[in-house]
């Protein structure tokens, strides 16, 4: 079990950073909705993403069975993989923004 508390305090010090980096680029959130509005686009990024891991994944498997190199697809899902991390990390971030945001408005 310490190793998934390891990661997820990994993964805290990575959202924080994103979003310190969001509040230096583009401010506070100044209205539920700015929230919203911005929370709903990283989401759809975030599905747009994953569908783009489960093609990559059937690609592979298609090669696979018509026995034919999968190293190319295998990048593609790496590739994938890592920008829906992006998108969940930043999800993730703006989700903590708008908590301390409020904290302030309190």
């Amino acid at each position: 079990m310490k190793n998934n508390i390891d990661i997820r305090q990994y993964l805290i010090d990575i959202i924080d950073k994103e979003v310190d980096y969001g509040k230096s680029v583009y401010g506070e959130f100044n209205t539920p909705h700015e929230f919203y509005g911005v929370l709903l686009e990283e989401i759809q990024e975030f599905m747009e993403a994953s569908s783009l891991v489960m093609t990559a994944e059937k690609k592979i498997f298609t090669f696979i069975r018509n026995d034919m190199n999968i190293k190319l697809s295998i990048e593609k899902l790496e590739n994938e993989t890592y920008q829906t991390i992006e998108e969940l990390i930043q999800i993730l971030a703006i989700c903590k923004k708008w908590k301390i945001r409020s904290k302030k408005n309190v």
